[in-house]
C-alpha cells in the first residue's frame, strides 16, 4: 500500500518535472519567435508608415493580447472555482484514516524514539500546511457561516 502510493508519488513528481522542463524551453522558443517577428514587422510598418505608427500599431497588438489572455484567464480560473468548490466540503482529510495513523506510528517506531517521533511530527505539520485551504475557499466558507448556515462556524443548530 505504501510502495504503491510511494511509486505514484514519485512518477507524478517527475511527470511534473518534465512538464516543467519542457515547457520552460517551449516559452523561451516562443518569446524568442515574438522578438523576431516583432522586429521585423516593426521595420516593415516603420519603412512604410513611419516610426510613430509602428509603435502605435506594436502597442495595440500587444494590449490586445494582454487583454484577451487576461480574459482568458479569468473565465478559466472561474470555472475552476466552480469545479473544486464541492471538494473542500465532500472529501473527508485522508491523513485522519486510522490505517494512515497506525501506518505512521509503526514507521515513528521503527525509526526508533526521539528521531521517529520528530519525523513524524515534521511529516504531519509539513502534510498540515500542504493540505490547508486557499484563501478563496476560506473566504467563502466565512460567508456561507456569515449567512446563516452554521456549518463552518462552530455553531450547532437545534
Amino acid at each position: 500500500m505504501i510502495t504503491e502510493a510511494a511509486n505514484d508519488a514519485k512518477y507524478l513528481a517527475r511527470a511534473a518535472l518534465r512538464a516543467v522542463i519542457w515547457g520552460s524551453v517551449t516559452a523561451f522558443f516562443a518569446a524568442v519567435t515574438v522578438f523576431f517577428l516583432t522586429g521585423a514587422l516593426f521595420v516593415w510598418i516603420s519603412a512604410s508608415y513611419g516610426t510613430f505608427v509602428a509603435f502605435l500599431c506594436i502597442g495595440g497588438l500587444f494590449l490586445l493580447a494582454t487583454v484577451a489572455s487576461a480574459t482568458a484567464l479569468a473565465i478559466n480560473n472561474a470555472r475552476l472555482r466552480e469545479r473544486t468548490q464541492h471538494l473542500a466540503i465532500a472529501k473527508p482529510a485522508t491523513w485522519l484514516d486510522p490505517t494512515i495513523i497506525v501506518t505512521a506510528l509503526d514507521i515513528a517506531r521503527l525509526i526508533g524514539g526521539r528521531r521517529g517521533s520528530l519525523a513524524l511530527a515534521g511529516a504531519s505539520l509539513a502534510f498540515w500546511l500542504l493540505k490547508r485551504p486557499s484563501n478563496a475557499r476560506s473566504s467563502s466558507r466565512q460567508s456561507r457561516s456569515a449567512a446563516g448556515n452554521g456549518r463552518y462556524s462552530g455553531e450547532q443548530r437545534a
